[in-house]
């Protein structure tokens, strides 16, 4: 759900741009895991029409999918999504999933019994729109956490700090990407535990983020390539990446051009340790882990991390094994994969 400010605001636009005959009256719910409140939506003077209400962002068609994912077990008819402006092809997908929207504008899509209701082509509010825009990319902190989420599904339920120490970021932090996680139907807390809602989404938002929100900000130092890359002895948690990582993971099916290795030690002691020596464009990218020293990468987030360095590249060779490992060891659709 919403924050309460925004969340406010948005039930008065609905209201305000909604067609005269129709008004929606809510009641919130916040004890409820599974909806954010109740709604009734009068037509004309005395036909009313109840529901069960999501108020939430739509950032990405994603979003519609694990919705109606979310909704299976309920009479998709009785449940109504309000939201800030949908564009008009979220709101194509929503009618193909039959899933009931009014959004900030007054357009809308319901099909229920005895109402059958299309409303379309309206403009966007400006100020909704501009105050929800922080919303609408996942923050670096969140990313993070999320390679501790995905790297083991037991993971989730473990205490704040030990989230923290894991994913390398704050308490503070930690909260408040479990509270975008859940803004977003990708995560939900119940009387039994925490709960991961889609993993293969999730998956794939991390592998394409990334690139954007975690890969400019690593430090890196370019160093002479070695002979025999795979005889140099690791540190424990020192994790080959990119396309040293898929040969690993590919039984040598590539050979690397440019050397990754993630290390939590610092760059130019790690640099002297191995008696290795800076080059400007060497084949060799010594680069500091993001995670923190807590965290055992699994062969998924092994596979995870070089999957996104290949994919950030762009080079036609290292999709094709991208593809590999991702059939290998996450099993992601290639549309999910390759989504620009």
């Amino acid at each position: 759900m919403s924050k309460p400010g925004t969340e406010d605001a948005l039930l008065t636009a609905v209201n305000e741009n909604l067609p005269t005959n129709l008004h929606l009256t809510v009641k919130r719910s916040s004890n409820n895991e599974d909806y954010d409140g109740l709604a009734i939506l009068t037509v004309g003077r005395d036909q009313t029409f109840d529901f069960k209400i999501e108020i939430k962002s739509i950032h990405r068609k994603e979003n519609l999918f694990l919705l109606k994912k979310a909704w299976h077990d309920d009479a998709t008819d009785q449940r109504l999504l309000i939201c800030p402006h949908l564009t008009a092809a979220q709101a194509e997908i929503c009618e193909e999933l039959r899933l009931n929207f009014i959004d900030a504008a007054g357009n809308a899509s319901i099909v229920t019994k005895g109402l059958f209701l299309r409303i379309s082509g309206k403009k966007p509010v400006k100020s909704l729109t501009n105050s929800d825009n922080s919303a609408a990319r996942i923050s670096e902190g969140t990313l993070k956490l999320l390679l501790v989420l995905l790297n083991d599904e037991q993971t989730i339920n473990a205490t704040y700090r030990k989230l923290s120490a894991a994913a390398g970021i704050s308490l503070g932090m930690v909260s408040k990407a479990f509270e975008y996680l859940e803004s977003q139907r990708y995560y939900r807390k119940s009387k039994s535990g925490r709960r991961l809602l889609s993993p293969e989404s999730l998956t794939a938002l991390w592998l394409r983020e990334y690139a954007v929100m975690i890969r400019p900000k690593l430090k890196r130092l370019n160093l002479v390539a070695p002979t025999n890359w795979q005889d140099l002895t690791l540190k424990p948690n020192e994790i080959w990446g990119g396309e040293a990582a898929a040969a690993l993971l590919t039984e040598g099916y590539l050979y690397p051009e440019t050397l990754m290795l993630f290390t939590h030690t610092p760059l130019q002691q790690r640099r002297k340790e191995l008696g290795m020596l800076p080059q400007q464009h060497g084949g060799l990218q010594m680069t500091g882990a993001f995670w923190g020293e807590t965290l055992k990468l699994t062969l998924r987030s092994q596979a995870m991390l070089s999957i996104a360095e290949l994919l950030a590249s762009r080079d036609s060779r290292n999709l094709e094994v991208a593809r590999m490992i991702n059939d290998k060891y996450l099993g992601l659709t290639d549309s999910a994969l390759f989504r620009d």
